[in-house]
């Protein structure tokens, strides 16, 4: 009974210091709102995370408060997913990111919204993995942030820059020629691009190694960059191949790889010049079938010269992959005059008419969809 008295007693020290500091710490903000607002002005643009980005993170891997923009042009701007921060007409952004929202019945939508509030469609996810019913969201969102180009604020899982100077340390004829074959770390194993029955076509004429669930070798998530490493050290290709077949759609399996000195071979509906540096890739699509790119591969192989023309783009580009890139974007863009817009069709938007935005089966490249018949 005198341990079941003391364990209460503790607990209820600890929630009234909860409850304390929580209590001090919305004054501190009430007080440095107040202050804000009578002696600058208040140009501070508040964004709230109305739910959770992928993987269930709060921060969005941007972080809170003034954090996700002290690198930015634009520094004033403030995040936090604490609906109660402020009244919530008051935030002039709030960010809805698309796996999660309302498909969890938890997070709901605002009670209340002022006119000049900006509501945020997020996804880097693609439409095929897209769960939430938009078509109920009509006139909702007034601006979208996710991976297409066409989007308000472009939010890639990676940039391309032109480089100040050209400096780039190209590997030696020695080291390339301790390489070979291509990696290929996966996790998916029936996917919309039938990517798993092109790499086993491929296996047919050139080595490719697959770690993951989807073949015998492993190299844990956990330490992904050890990974990365062993593939550079062993590897001169890497199989870039994603899920899905979208518009715009490039994730993080090219442009990490990009990062290394690795030639990515990409299945992938979005390449351009906009996106990944002048003779950096091997495209699949240019390829008739799989013993065709076999061809090529060995080719390159045998021609250290010709390769090493897939790394020369390093001289002149680089590859960023922060996350915060975007929160910069959207902090420039609220401090931007304010023009009234709104998506009257988000579904629309998002999926293409008759669900176009994304293709499968015969509409795949033919390296592909000849593998089908």
């Amino acid at each position: 009974m005198h341990l079941i008295r003391r364990a209460f007693i503790v607990i209820l020290l600890f929630c009234t210091v909860f409850l304390l500091y929580e209590y001090i710490y919305k004054l501190q903000i009430t007080e440095r709102l107040e202050n804000e607002e009578s002696v600058n002005g208040s140009n501070t643009k508040y964004v709230l995370y109305w739910s959770p980005f992928m993987n269930n993170r709060w921060d969005y891997e941007w972080g809170f408060g003034y954090e996700a923009f002290e690198d930015c042009e634009y520094k004033d701007c403030f995040t936090t997913n604490s609906r109660t921060f402020m009244p919530l007409e008051k935030f002039d952004a709030l960010i809805f990111h698309a796996s999660y929202s309302v498909v969890q019945s938890q997070y709901g939508v605002p009670h209340i919204r002022s006119p000049d509030q900006i509501y945020v469609y997020m996804n880097l996810e693609s439409p095929r993995w897209t769960e939430w019913k938009l078509v109920s969201f009509k006139s909702f969102f007034n601006w979208t942030m996710t991976y297409r180009l066409d989007s308000d604020i472009i939010s890639q899982y990676g940039y391309l820059y032109k480089k100040k100077n050209n400096y780039f340390s190209m590997p030696s004829k020695e080291q390339l020629k301790n390489k070979t074959g291509a990696a290929w770390l996966v996790s998916h194993c029936d996917t919309d691009t039938k990517r798993e029955i092109l790499v086993r076509e491929l296996q047919k004429f050139y080595k490719v190694d697959v770690y993951g669930s989807c073949g015998n070798l492993t190299c844990s998530r956990k330490t992904s960059r050890q990974c990365y490493e062993m593939i550079e050290r062993k590897y001169k290709f890497y199989l870039s191949f994603e899920n899905s077949y979208c518009k715009d759609y490039v994730t993080e399996k090219l442009f990490n790889v990009l990062l290394l000195n690795v030639v990515p071979i990409v299945y992938s509906a979005g390449i351009n010049e906009n996106v990944v540096p002048p003779k950096s890739i091997i495209n699949i699509a240019d390829f008739k079938n799989a013993g065709h790119l076999a061809d090529y591969l060995k080719y390159l192989d045998d021609n250290v010269d010709e390769y090493v023309k897939y790394l020369e783009w390093k001289k002149d580009y680089s590859i960023r992959t922060e996350r915060r890139i975007a929160a910069c974007r959207l902090c420039e863009k609220l401090h931007q005059p304010l023009k009234r817009s709104v998506y009257e069709d988000i579904s629309g938007w998002w999926f293409g008419k008759n669900y176009t935005m994304c293709q499968t089966g015969k509409k795949l490249p033919k390296i592909v969809s000849e593998l089908l018949k």
